[in-house]
C-alpha cells in the first residue's frame, strides 16, 4: 500500500500519506522512520509526528527492494535494488555516500551481521 498506519497498542494515532506508489520497504531506528516505494522516493518521518523530515529521489533507474541501519553507522541506510546495486545514504544530509556497483542479480533481502561494517 501506499500509507503507513502509526499504532499505539490498539490505538490508531494517524496515518501518513507521503508516498505515491507502493511501499517496498521500511525501518524505524532512533526518532525516524525511514520508508522507500517501489519508484525509489524515499521518506524520513519524525516518529512522535506527522511531520516529514526528509524526501529522498533515488533516481528513475533505481529499483529498491529493501533497506537496512547499519549498526554502527550514525545517520545512514543502505537501500538495495532489483539491479544488484546498493546505496549507503546520510539521511540527516540527503546525500549519497557510496554507490556499490553490485554483481548484476537482485538483492531481495539484507541483513545486519555479528561481524562490525558486515551486511
Amino acid at each position: 500500500g501506499r500509507k503507513i498506519i502509526v499504532w499505539q497498542r490498539v490505538q490508531k494515532l494517524r496515518t501518513l500519506r507521503t508516498h505515491e506508489s507502493d511501499i517496498k520497504a521500511m525501518i524505524c531506528f532512533g526518532t525516524s522512520l525511514v520508508s522507500v516505494d517501489e519508484m525509489g522516493m524515499l521518506v524520513v518521518h519524525h516518529t512522535g509526528s506527522e511531520h516529514v523530515q526528509r524526501k529522498i529521489d533515488l533516481g528513475a533507474d533505481f529499483r529498491p527492494t529493501g533497506l537496512i541501519h547499519p549498526h554502527t553507522y550514525l545517520n545512514k541506510i543502505l537501500v538495495v535494488s532489483e539491479s544488484g546495486c546498493m546505496e549507503l545514504w546520510n539521511i540527516r544530509s540527503s546525500k549519497r555516500i557510496y554507490r556499490f556497483k553490485g554483481w548484476g542479480s537482485a538483492i531481495r533481502t539484507v541483513e545486519q551481521s555479528p561481524a562490525i561494517d558486515v551486511i
